[in-house]
């Protein structure tokens, strides 16, 4: 019969070791869904650090306009809310949404009216 000796000592070590990493590496990513239902779009979801912001966009009349279903009234127009906002972060931190040049941000876009 094969018998080896197991060095406890070592495996803790290791095993301490990798969750360390793991731990550093389980930063919690943050997506904002229908974040124009909230009374300042956008702005809500950066100033906790959101990673990505989802908004729904309708065409209608030559506009953008962001809501989950038909848009009506106050329209909500996504170059104002979203881009013009977004553009003059970027410009403002050097290319990058957030000043810390380290958090990705991703605005993803679900066009819900046909091309």
């Amino acid at each position: 019969m094969y018998s080896k000796k197991i060095d406890w000592r070592l495996i803790f070590s290791l095993c301490l070791l990798f969750s360390t990493f793991l731990a550093e590496a389980q930063t919690p990513i943050l997506h904002a869904h229908n974040d124009y239902e909230h009374k300042n779009p956008l702005f809500d979801a950066l100033s906790k650090g959101f990673h990505s912001v989802e908004a729904d966009v309708h065409l209608l009349g030559g506009r953008l306009l962001v809501a989950h279903d038909t848009p009506v009234e106050p329209f909500i127009d996504f170059e104002k809310v979203y881009l013009i906002p977004l553009q003059d972060r970027v410009l403002g931190n050097a290319g990058f949404v957030y000043a810390d040049q380290v958090n990705t941000f991703f605005l993803l876009i679900d066009v819900k009216t046909d091309a």
